[in-house]
């Protein structure tokens, strides 16, 4: 709720106004002052001699202590620490002195240049030596169980960069165990479980990796955060995203980045990469773009990292349709990788995607399949599902549409041995277009309903709210922080002036003394008028700040206000989302039924994927912005219109049944031929399945929202598989029995038992 703050000016009763009365009551004090004139002598010269040199003693006694603070001497960098901190300048150096410290049996430091030693081999050329080297450091009795802990989680990282982590790796688990049960708990214990989650990452065994990384968070007994703590947030948010757990994913990388602001650090290139991509997983593309670019400009220079991080910029460029600018990233970041001795395979495969969308199919199929022949080889599951899904929409582009179900095939079996999710959604709709452009509509209507499933479940309402509100609270914080700062800025100025106030009554009490013993009545009238400017400056810049922080208040209301809006309204079609559905249902489940009749209709798109990829996603969007200008043509007086998901709509009809539906579908079906799109100057004729059912069924049931929507969902399905631009819809049966729960009944059970009926056009 707003407040009205509070007035920062003070109201003194002595505040001098300018009257008549206040010149008159001036003068008579300077009649007092003249005939006061021998005594004021006296006050002044005792000032003088006494006051003055107490106060002038009092000032500097006050200096002094607030002068006087113990020194804080650094300590010195022992011979590990420096050796590290030599090693961007001169990496030999660096190696040499650690090596040197560990090779001698008499140095108190054995132990932590061993870890120091393997650790900066890690992110070097001489990885390849690290796994020789530490078996000589675990089999010497010269490291600590924390030191041994550290050392085997160094060799655990090189081997997962080599690529070299094995299918079963029981037998490391176990030795990760072993080595972690005898480590404190704290940073030792924790890297061995994050180098093991690293490793699983490597292999794609995302649920697997995600054990592993909470493990490592839970092997601290404090909540205190630091450094190493917020990379293992974002390591598990990565292995979150990997599996599609999106709105999880996002949290603990938000989580990670705050406590990185709390701590002082700078940008993690890391972090802001891995951010990129969870975007680019959620089609996110201005914002998988803008932390690229902030990734990018974080990064080393001709570093692996930084052409990752083009390489995602280059993807982001894509989905918003600048294939030319993409095409340019791509091939920068071909090269850095070439450069750097790095797999070029990401790059290489964005850069045959796009000239597949440029039309040079052949080329593309070529570069396709040898990336798919490498990716085999390395048993790099998440890129050999990538490439058997391009090659397939590759031998679409050439018409052979048998060979390429038989690659999208390959694909989906690869996405479900990695669980890979986010690739599953991305292959779906074309495998079900191939499957209906052969005929096979059954075998598409069921990965339809699969697709359909997992989607829900990656994309849920809770998901995609969760999404908004984490997004939500980050702006708001930051909002607030910026006006903390500013309120503690007020509040520093505030206490300036008090000191001047009080350094100012110091000051005068000084000069009256002076002019007490010069007795002139002409600086005691100038000191009068000196106080009133002073004091109209400082109640002017109260006031001033007082207007600033009304100001930042009325603004981060209206930031509020956005934020509210925007959470329940589709930012690209001005529709209502699914949150406001989500409400509307909640709303009807607790304040119980109007009596009002309902009708839900679901119209789906048909054939939409095309449009994206025949003209670009800009396109699209603007086909999905046109669709609901149609919508909103058709909508009637108390509907509600809502943007379910990408190009799914529902209509919600007040004071329709299930009777009015055919009329109405057939209203929109009409509208959608009579308002074809513009896309490039060219006409692009739309259709839609349309789905319906009515939230009343049974008269003694209460009207049930939430189940005519899933029952509309589940006959614009029908109408798909049906051959599309049709409706389908249910109406009511047989009553079913009160104990059932109709909301974990699927329609099939419904429609089997014969409480509902199929109606299609």
């Amino acid at each position: 709720m707003p407040y009205a703050a509070r007035p920062l000016i003070r109201h003194d009763a002595d505040w001098p106004q300018e009257s008549d009365c206040c010149r008159m009551r001036s003068l008579r004090r300077a009649g007092f002052a003249v005939r006061a004139l021998p005594t004021l002598l006296c006050v002044g010269a005792l000032a003088m001699f006494v006051v003055a040199p107490a106060l002038h003693a009092r000032q500097a006694a006050e200096q002094t202590d607030a002068a006087a603070s113990p020194a804080v001497e650094p300590s010195a960098a022992d011979a590990v620490e420096s050796a590290v901190a030599l090693v961007d300048a001169d990496r030999p150096a660096a190696l040499g002195r650690l090596r040197a410290i560990w090779e001698d049996p008499d140095h108190p430091l054995r132990g932590r240049a061993a870890v120091a030693l393997t650790g900066v081999m890690v992110d070097g050329p001489d990885n390849e030596a690290v796994e020789t080297l530490s078996q000589a450091m675990l089999d010497s009795a010269a490291l600590s169980a924390d030191e041994r802990a550290l050392v085997f989680a160094n060799r655990l990282r090189a081997q997962a960069s080599l690529k070299q982590w094995p299918d079963d790796d029981s037998g490391i688990e176990s030795r990760v165990e072993t080595f972690a049960a005898a480590a404190t708990p704290g940073d030792a214990r924790a890297s061995l479980w994050q180098a093991m989650g690293r490793g699983r990452l490597s292999r794609g065994r995302f649920p697997d990796a995600e054990q592993s990384f909470r493990k490592a968070l839970d092997a601290y007994d404090t909540e205190q955060m630091s450094e190493d703590r917020s990379d293992y947030l974002r390591d598990l948010g990565v292995a979150l995203a990997q599996q599609g757990k999106l709105d999880q994913a996002l949290e603990y990388m938000l989580a990670s980045q705050s406590a990185r602001e709390a701590l002082g650090l700078p940008d993690s290139h890391l972090l802001l990469g891995n951010l990129a991509g969870l975007h680019l997983y959620m089609e996110r593309w201005e914002k998988a773009l803008e932390l690229s670019e902030r990734a990018i400009a974080a990064s080393p220079p001709e570093s692996a990292g930084r052409a990752k991080y083009i390489n995602n910029s280059g993807s982001a460029l894509f989905g918003l349709g600048r294939l030319d600018d993409a095409r340019v990233r791509f091939e920068e970041a071909l090269a850095m990788n070439e450069h750097a001795g790095s797999s070029t395979l990401s790059p290489l495969n964005n850069l045959a995607f796009v000239l597949l969308k440029q039309g040079n199919t052949r080329e593309a199929l070529r570069r396709f399949e040898q990336i798919a022949a490498i990716a085999a080889q390395s048993k790099d599951l998440a890129l050999l599902g990538v490439a058997y899904k391009n090659i397939g929409e590759a031998w679409i582009a050439l018409g052979d549409r048998r060979r390429a179900d038989s690659y999208l095939q390959r694909a989906r079996a690869v996405y479900a041995e990695s669980d890979n999710r986010p690739k599953a959604l991305e292959l779906y709709p074309v495998l079900i277009d191939n499957l209906s452009a052969l005929g096979r509509h059954e075998e598409a209507l069921r990965w339809m309903r699969e697709y359909k499933s997992l989607s829900d479940e990656v994309n849920s309402v809770a998901s995609n709210e969760r999404i908004a509100q984490l997004e939500a609270n980050v702006e708001l914080k930051r909002k607030e922080s910026e006006l903390a700062v500013q309120k503690a800025d007020l509040a520093l100025k505030q206490a300036d002036l008090d000191r001047l106030h009080a350094q100012e009554a110091n000051e005068r009490l000084q000069r009256n003394g002076l002019i007490g013993a010069v007795v002139a009545l002409g600086l005691i009238l100038l000191l009068l008028v000196r106080l009133l400017a002073h004091r109209a400056r400082a109640h002017r810049e109260l006031l001033r700040k007082n207007e600033e922080i009304d100001g930042h208040r009325e603004r981060l209301q209206q930031l509020n206000d956005v934020i509210r809006r925007q959470s329940e309204e589709d930012a690209l079609t001005g529709l209502y989302n699914r949150r406001h559905l989500q409400a509307l249902l909640h709303r009807r489940s607790t304040d119980g039924p109007d009596g009002t009749p309902l009708l839900a209709i679901v119209a789906d798109l048909d054939h939409f994927k095309r449009i994206n990829d025949k003209f670009g996603h800009p396109a699209g969007d603007k086909v999905l912005q046109h669709v609901a200008e149609v919508l909103r043509g058709c909508q009637r007086e108390g509907d509600e219109l809502i943007r379910w998901g990408g190009e799914e709509f529902i209509w919600l009809c007040r004071g329709a049944t299930d009777v009015q539906a055919p009329e109405l579908c057939a209203r929109l079906q009409q509208a959608l031929a009579d308002h074809p799109a513009e896309v490039e100057g060219r006409q692009v004729a739309l259709t839609a399945s349309l789905g319906f059912a009515a939230a009343s069924m049974w008269p003694s049931r209460e009207p049930n929202v939430d189940l005519a929507i899933r029952l509309a969902d589940q006959a614009a399905y029908r109408a798909k598989a049906a051959g599309r631009n049709t409706w389908s819809g249910y109406r009511a049966g047989a009553e079913p029995p009160a104990d059932i729960d109709l909301d974990r009944c699927p329609a099939e059970t419904l429609e089997r038992e014969g409480w509902i009926t199929q109606s299609a056009a």
